[in-house]
């Protein structure tokens, strides 16, 4: 045979047996090495197929892909502020008879109490559901327990009801309220419990002082 025809074949040769090791390497994975495809292939006389099989029986089966990592939820959006309490609120409160409560209320330490004030709405529109009382000035000195408050029609009228328990501690106690709707919006007379927490053996002054917040939110 020719020498160049003879070369030409072995540069043929040399040609296939890359792709075979390129091939085989894309199979197994690109961590098996060029000289190991190559090993197996010179073995198996450069039958793929065959190289392919006699690497699994030598090493054993590929390890399965691990799972794609699953998305992170998108992380929600932060809540919208509450807009400020509006002076000039559309929705008017008076109390129409605070005589009850016009003075200061001499009680016992840890004594359930029931207070109510008679309102009526003096604006022109009807109160929204979910008003509840907001205090005036924080920390408040005890907590309130307010009954369910209707929606009131203007020109009606309605009782405002709460319970709450008075402090164990000896002392004077007066705390102003205000109507508030659910979206903050406060309107309407100040509304304020007065008591004097007192052991029968112990008086103390009963009158609130003078710096306690007793501006009126009226219409």
């Amino acid at each position: 045979m020719d020498v160049s025809l003879w070369r030409e074949f072995g540069r043929m040769n040399v040609c296939e047996r890359g792709e075979l090791v390129s091939r085989m390497r894309a199979l197994l994975g690109h961590a098996l090495s060029t000289d190991t495809a190559a090993f197996f292939l010179d073995m198996t006389d450069w039958d793929l197929q065959a190289a392919v099989c006699c690497y699994l029986d030598t090493y054993g089966p590929l390890p399965l892909p691990l799972p794609l990592p699953l998305p992170l939820p998108l992380p929600l959006p932060p809540p919208l502020p509450l807009p400020p309490p509006d002076t000039h609120s559309p929705l008017c409160m008076r109390v129409l008879d605070d005589s009850a409560h016009s003075s200061v209320l001499p009680v016992q330490p840890n004594q359930n109490l029931e207070w109510k004030w008679k309102v009526t709405n003096n604006g022109e529109n009807v109160w929204p559901e979910g008003c509840v009382l907001l205090a005036s000035t924080v920390p408040e000195p005890f907590f309130i327990n307010t009954k369910a408050i209707a929606t009131l029609n203007p020109g009606d009228t309605g009782v405002l009801e709460v319970n709450f328990t008075a402090p164990s501690a000896i002392g004077l106690y007066c705390q102003p309220y205000h109507l508030s709707t659910i979206d903050g919006l406060t309107f309407g007379d100040s509304l304020k419990i007065m008591i004097a927490v007192e052991n029968g053996a112990q008086q103390i002054s009963q009158e609130c002082p003078t710096d306690m917040s007793t501006d009126d939110n009226m219409c």
